[in-house]
């Protein structure tokens, strides 16, 4: 039996990896709608201390109310932005995969840059799953994509058989 799956580094794969580490097993939507709706509460809060209660804002007021803008920018925009950028000529990298019974076969490919990689599944350091993707750590900095949407010969529930199997306690669900 053999499976196969394709996956490219574009700026939606590189956000849905900044988000898994970032938020780990949290849905990333939740979390930034919830930030979202503090952030407006303090917002609020501020308007009335100032309008209602003729309270003068404080420098720790603007201050904090600035850095959670700010750090909310940073999360949802720049991040996954840079992070693609930071790929450098390996933008845009196709990865095919080929799930076998205990191994999966890993072919890159970008311009004139080719490689081929048999990876047992024994040799993964965890995998993470997510409703749109798999995640593939070889070690705790490298890690394979896998798009659950490019998926041929089989279907994501086969994958994650697969792995699970031989991962057990290292296969994690992150439920988003």
């Amino acid at each position: 039996m053999e499976i196969k799956a394709f996956s490219v580094i574009d700026l939606k794969t590189s956000k849905a990896i900044v988000r898994l580490g970032q938020f780990k097993k949290e849905d990333p939507k939740k979390c930034i709608l919830i930030y979202t709706i503090v952030l407006l509460l303090y917002v609020i809060s501020l308007f009335i201390d100032y309008f209602l209660i003729k309270s003068p804002f404080s420098w720790l007021d603007v201050g904090v109310l600035l850095c959670g803008i700010f750090y909310e920018i940073r999360i949802v925009y720049w991040r996954p932005k840079n992070y693609y950028e930071s790929h450098g000529k390996f933008v845009d990298m196709r990865d095919t995969f080929v799930f076998r019974k205990d191994e999966v076969i890993i072919s890159s490919c970008i311009g004139d840059f080719e490689s081929l990689t048999t990876m047992k599944y024994t040799m993964l350091y965890k995998v993470m799953e997510t409703s749109d993707y798999f995640f593939l750590f070889e070690n705790k900095l490298l890690l394979y994509i896998v798009d659950k949407s490019n998926i041929e010969g089989g279907t994501a529930k086969d994958i994650r058989k697969l792995l699970y199997a031989v991962l057990g306690r290292q296969y994690f669900d992150c439920k988003y």
